[in-house]
């Protein structure tokens, strides 16, 4: 899609920024919200609450973490159908190339 990411977990910037780019069934809007809540959880799912000693399975419903797990199968998905949707124009020279 001729974006560079950003060295970064959270993609919401660069997604609204750029979203134009983007067919209207990517839903651009929706990935940058989810972009920026995963990425504000990440760290404490990741590694826990040093402070307050509490690990992430503390900090976390079983609810919360099939929630996450369900954006990331969908934005999953989603971009693997925008990647094969656009691999023929990019091997041909059209998109981002």
């Amino acid at each position: 899609m001729g974006v560079e990411y950003p060295k970064k977990h959270d993609v919401k910037d660069v997604l609204l920024r750029v979203g134009d780019r983007f067919p209207e069934w990517f839903r651009v809007g929706e990935k940058a919200r989810v972009s920026s809540l995963l990425a504000e959880r990440r760290e404490a799912a990741m590694y826990g609450d040093e402070a307050h000693a509490a690990g992430p399975n503390t900090l976390f419903t079983r609810q919360e973490a099939r929630r996450a797990l369900r954006y990331a199968k969908k934005i999953y998905s989603d971009c693997k159908r925008l990647f094969e949707e656009t691999e023929g124009p990019l091997r041909r020279g059209g998109i981002g190339a």
